[in-house]
């Protein structure tokens, strides 16, 4: 894969990962025009787009460089420590009720750790993850016909709260100057964050045009997307649509552990020692987060 497809099947997935799941619903909390929310943002995140882009091409030079790299490298690892904390509470809440929250968050880590292994073994998996992504968006895009149009009134309440509240799922914007460095394009970085925000867009027109914004602004529409899922896949369906769910949900925290670990160039034992911080920040933050909501 060159590194032009690489920067964009990346990016994708980074982006696309727990934010499936949730960021409908918060956007629905705007009201019937929620789905415009992610397009709203577009212009912002665009521009941080590019500006990290260009950061990423300024030449440090001795101790600073190093230091730059690390201090980029631990940011990374938080970003993915976040990610796997939210994907496995949503693992937890729609598919494996009761589960241990230590030994979904630890198996997650092992994965992390054999994923991020070599470079061969990450483009691969992104291959998997982004037809993971498509079996999802074409389980939702077989709904269309039951979009009511009515529900898709363009009227957006508290834009810049709702805009706030959703932009952590495009965190995954971090991973651009790693991709820079690599010699991805702007093109087709800029590609992917467009991608992005349609497929958002798209995700929230038609839970909300189905639904209606009352019921996607909740809990219920990580469900749903589950269910849809299994519809689309016949007779092994819940087996393939849960391994789709747990894929799509885990591949940002691979990608940005994989920036990090890639970023420092670091051996085995510092991979391990890095995917091992990610399991304890993970668990910490999942604590948290369950004790808050």
């Amino acid at each position: 894969m060159s590194e032009n497809k690489f920067g964009f099947v990346f990016l994708v997935n980074t982006l696309l990962g727990s934010g499936f799941f949730l960021l409908p619903g918060l956007a629905a909390g705007a009201g019937s025009g929620g789905y415009l929310i992610p397009l709203l943002g577009m212009p912002v995140i665009m521009y941080a787009v590019l500006l990290l882009y260009e950061l990423s091409m300024l030449d440090f030079k001795g101790k600073l460089k190093t230091a730059l790299k690390v201090i980029y490298s631990v940011i990374c690892i938080v970003a993915a420590s976040c990610a796997m904390a939210l994907a496995s509470l949503i693992c937890i809440d729609v598919m494996l009720p009761g589960t241990s929250h230590v030994l979904l968050v630890g198996a997650f880590s092992l994965v992390i750790f054999i994923a991020t292994g070599s470079k061969n073994s990450i483009q691969g998996l992104n291959r998997v993850f982004f037809l993971c992504l498509a079996v999802l968006l074409l389980s939702m895009l077989m709904t269309l016909g039951e979009i009511r149009p009515q529900r898709l009134a363009p009227t957006v309440r508290s834009p810049m709260s709702t805009l706030a509240s959703v932009a952590p799922f495009f965190a995954g914007i971090i991973a651009v100057p790693y991709l820079a460095r690599r010699g991805a394009k702007k093109r087709r970085i800029t590609g992917a964050v467009v991608f992005s925000c349609i497929a958002y867009a798209a995700l929230c027109a038609i839970s909300i045009g189905v639904l209606g914004y009352e019921c996607v602004s909740g809990e219920k529409y990580s469900l749903y997307v589950t269910i849809k899922s299994g519809e689309l896949l016949l007779d092994a369906r819940m087996l393939l649509a849960s391994t789709a769910f747990s894929l799509v949900l885990l591949k940002p925290s691979v990608n940005l552990a994989y920036t990090a670990i890639d970023t420092l160039g670091s051996g085995k034992w510092m991979r391990a020692v890095m995917v091992l911080s990610m399991f304890i920040l993970a668990t910490v933050l999942e604590s948290l987060i369950g004790a808050a909501f």
